[in-house]
């Protein structure tokens, strides 16, 4: 059977979930639900960054990726940085020169990019499937189609999809909310350790 990776942009899909109940999503049973019947699941990759900012969504996040290594997930984070942006001046009589601190992702584009590129040339994989609809990954999945590896991109449910990664990757499809809906974690999760891991009140 040929071998199949899925490649998963974190913040792209978890931001295009519509119900907080979504976020506790089991990715290696979503995985295994969207490859062909003739592949065999070879990985699953996790592209996330933890906050610095909130305690309590870091926490909830770090119990999502303690539970996604035990089933498997390899799980590559990047970081955020601190941008520093300045309100627009929207018309000549408003001048507003207030400044605020943004939360922007970083590396993860890039790290996607890099494992797929890392895969193709160790011949871990014959199909990638990229769940996101970032089309900064296009020079890579040109790079893998020269490298004989088929791809097909994944848009997360409810978002446009990108025509250019469409052209690009050939094979493309949806994800809908009964996709995330057929593959959600227990409510109480046991890791190997025996401690329980339960999903968060404000994500039922």
């Amino acid at each position: 059977m040929n071998r199949a990776i899925v490649y998963v942009d974190g913040f792209n899909l978890y931001h295009s979930l519509t119900s907080p109940a979504y976020k506790w999503l089991d990715l290696h049973k979503l995985s295994a639900s969207i490859i062909s019947s003739k592949e065999a699941l070879a990985g699953v990759k996790y592209f996330s960054a933890l906050c610095t900012w909130d305690q309590g969504k870091r926490q909830r996040h770090n119990n999502l990726i303690r539970i996604y290594r035990e089933c498997g997930v390899e799980v590559i984070l990047g970081r955020f940085k601190e941008v520093e942006i300045t309100c627009p001046k929207r018309t000549p009589m408003l001048h507003c020169d207030h400044r605020y601190i943004r939360h922007a992702e970083k590396q993860t584009d890039v790290n996607i990019a890099s494992q797929l590129l890392r895969d193709a040339y160790e011949e871990r994989v014959e199909k990638a499937y990229i769940i996101s609809r970032d089309s900064d990954l296009i020079p890579a999945i040109r790079l893998l189609k020269e490298m004989r590896v088929r791809t097909m991109v994944v848009f997360p449910p409810k978002t446009q999809e990108v025509e250019e990664l469409k052209r690009v990757c050939g094979q493309h499809r949806l994800l809908k909310d009964k996709d995330i809906e057929n593959a959600l974690l227990p409510v109480e999760y046991s890791l190997k350790t025996g401690e329980v891991v339960s999903r968060p009140d404000n994500w039922s």
